[in-house]
Formats: structure tokens, sequence, C-alpha cells
């Protein structure tokens, strides 16, 4: 997937839809984007999961055929958004703020950084 104006714009959309501050939508623009697909029983199944790191990382979902979903901006040094641990390791990103085996806490719901 590329990641185009026109889909900055759509996550954009989402986060301000969604309440989100403007440095939500910053992020799409400045920040850090980490995308990943993982395929469902079905196409109707598949969920894209976009990560955006600007300062905090906010976190985007969309089910095939659906608009984006802002799902909140998270602090890593708390917990980290709701996705697969598989996405983390294939992007590279490694959230352990204490020793290298400690990994971090998935949030339950929104984080409080909006």
């Amino acid at each position: 997937m590329s990641i185009d104006r026109n889909t900055r714009d759509e996550l954009s959309v989402a986060a301000k839809s969604a309440g989100a501050g403007i440095e939500a939508a910053q992020a799409t623009a400045l920040g850090s984007i980490y995308y990943g697909l993982v395929y469902g029983e079905t196409a109707a199944d598949d969920v894209d999961y976009l990560l955006a790191l600007y300062g905090h990382m906010y976190f985007w979902t969309r089910i095939e055929g659906h608009p984006w979903q802002y799902e909140g901006s998270y602090d890593a040094r708390v917990c980290i958004p709701p996705m697969p641990s598989q996405l983390y390791r294939a992007w590279g990103l490694s959230l352990a703020t204490g020793a290298p085996s400690t990994p971090r806490a998935k949030c339950d719901g929104r984080a409080a950084a909006d």
C-alpha cells in the first residue's frame, strides 16, 4: 500500500472525526508511518493497521471496504496500541523501556494522550 496524500488525508479526517487533536493529523504528514495488513478468513475479514510515530504513537485500523478508524494516541512508556505483535516485529520496532526482554503491555481501549 502506498501512503500517498489521499491516504494521509483519509487518516487525518478519521482522526478529526474521532475528536483527536491536531497532533494526530500532523503525525500523518510529519511522522514515521508503519503499515501492515493482516489477512482474515475472507477478504471481508482483512484488517489494515497503521501506526504513525510523532511524539506519541497514533493508531488507525481499517476493515476491508470501510474507511479508516482512528483508534487513539498512545504513550509507549505506559502501553502500546493493541495490534498483532507480529507487526511490531515485522517493522523492527522494539518498544521495551526496561530490560530488552520486557515487552510493553498492550492498552485496553484508548490511551489518554488525545
